[in-house]
């Protein structure tokens, strides 16, 4: 997979998306098409770090900043034409505000952003994904679980799990995530990876 390339060229490509209001956000850019499809890119390669970004908040409970940054991303969701996505940041921030810090409104709100994310990869230029049967989600499931337990008990062989999981999911939709899920463990940033692993975990069941 490609990940070096993250120009989007096409309106019609992404009129395909159902959680973008394509027309509506260029209609509200004054018809630019030009400066809508660089907004999106532009989203897309920020996508990542973001949410990174926001998990980290959430987990160190900095919840001024993570205001501040649901603030922001409920603004750009709005520019690209993700309106629920706009709106379900405006919960968050609204629970935020009320010091409801563990609605279930953040986890739904990274949700929606990696299924946006897997929408937005089929228009990106050169990216082919590996289609995963039900069997190899199962196995997949089966070793996250197993990650999960051994990093509960902080158990360092965590990381010759590593390897196989990261074979399993190449060229697949599920790769980006768990580079990012490696990377962490063997960083033994055990407490933030969890996150990471309930939501991929939440992604491959609703995808069977």
């Amino acid at each position: 997979m490609n990940n070096g390339i993250l120009q989007f060229t096409s309106v019609d490509d992404l009129k395909k998306i159902t959680r973008l209001d394509v027309c509506r956000a260029i209609k509200n850019m004054g018809g630019k098409e030009q400066l809508y499809l660089s907004l999106v890119s532009k989203f897309y390669q920020a996508q990542h770090s973001l949410v990174n970004q926001l998990n980290e908040l959430f987990i160190n409970e900095e919840w001024d900043e993570l205001f501040s940054v649901v603030h922001t991303l409920k603004t750009n969701t709005a520019y690209i034409g993700a309106f629920d996505l706009s709106a379900r940041c405006s919960m968050v921030e609204k629970n935020l505000e009320q010091q409801n810090y563990h609605s279930s409104a953040f986890t739904q709100l990274v949700e929606e952003l990696y299924a946006l994310r897997d929408d937005f990869k089929v228009c990106v230029i050169g990216h082919s994904d590996q289609v995963l049967t039900a069997a190899n989600k199962a196995a997949i499931v089966t070793l996250l679980e197993s990650i999960k337990a051994l990093l509960n008990t902080s158990n360092i062989d965590v990381k010759t799990r590593l390897p196989s999981l990261k074979a399993m999911v190449k060229n697949s939709e599920y790769e980006e995530d768990i580079n990012i899920l490696t990377g962490m463990i063997v960083n033994v940033e055990y407490e933030q990876s969890f996150p990471v692993i309930e939501t991929l975990l939440t992604r491959i069941d609703s995808s069977y």
